[in-house]
């Protein structure tokens, strides 16, 4: 196919796509450099430490990093492919390009490699981060501070898949990656599909932090407070499976609304 072609091409001379990986796995590992300055801090050997499932970037809740990974993570993701077809038109060469391939094939093709490729990086960034963590402070469901039994060996019914915590501690990183870059992915889909509409390419990689912002007071007036965006990326909270594909949802509902609406549009050519 033509257009995944082009695509693939562009992404290899995209040099926002090397720094997207470079920032998250930056990111990664100053998350490792603060859980071992925490472990030091409290006198603590590694052996005697949480696990690597507890210090892993999306569940450690000693080093708070839900913040900063909130705040950064969708802008840098946002970097990626979301702004390809806006720096087109700046260029002023969508109309050459389009001569050669279909665009409304083209936005269908970018818009799955948008989501796909920032849910593969965000996974294989923070599967690094969990794999250097494991190295360093063991695997499994370990009681913590010289014995004392710790929070994380009791089974908590509100948090998200901790059935599957107590019983594979590993299967349950690895879900919680899958579904925390999933939704990462969905969120630079997001930002691609309104960036077909806008004129910024500041705003488009704002997109999606702006969409948590907008999200959560929304949600929060209509007093829908089991529907959280930012709840969904932190793992770590009470946070039932059916409000995880009811935000899944909501965002392909509005992607697809987006990608219809322009597709359909008549005069696409700038």
């Amino acid at each position: 196919m033509k257009e995944l072609k082009y695509n693939i091409k562009y992404l290899y001379h995209k040099k926002e796509l090397y720094l997207s990986v470079l920032l998250l796995l930056s990111i990664s590992l100053l998350h490792v450099f603060l859980s071992i300055q925490y472990c030091l801090s409290l006198n603590q050997v590694y052996e005697e430490f949480y696990s690597g499932e507890y210090q892993f970037i999306l569940y450690n809740v000693n080093v708070n990093f839900q913040g900063l990974t909130m705040l950064l993570i969708p802008i840098i993701c946002s970097m990626i492919l979301s702004d390809a077809s806006f720096i087109e038109n700046k260029l002023r060469i969508s109309n050459i390009l389009y001569l050669r391939i279909n665009q409304n094939k083209n936005i269908i093709i970018r818009l799955i490699l948008c989501i796909v490729l920032t849910f593969i990086i965000c996974f294989l960034c923070f599967l690094f981060n969990y794999i250097i963590l494991t190295i360093i402070f063991g695997s499994g469901n370990f009681a913590t501070f010289n014995q004392d039994v710790s929070f994380h060996l009791g089974y908590l019914s509100d948090f998200f898949l901790d059935n599957i915590r107590i019983n594979n501690p590993v299967l349950f990183v690895l879900l919680i990656n899958v579904c925390v870059s999933f939704i990462y992915g969905l969120l630079s889909g997001l930002s691609y599909s309104i960036s077909l509409f806008l004129k910024n390419r500041i705003v488009i990689y704002f997109v999606p932090l702006l969409f948590l912002i907008i999200t959560e007071l929304l949600f929060s007036m209509i007093k829908y407070f089991n529907i959280s965006f930012m709840t969904v990326l932190q793992p770590f909270s009470k946070l039932n499976l059916s409000t995880y594909f009811i935000c899944v949802f909501i965002l392909i509902f509005i992607i697809l609304v987006l990608t219809i609406i322009k597709i359909r549009k008549k005069d696409i050519l700038i």
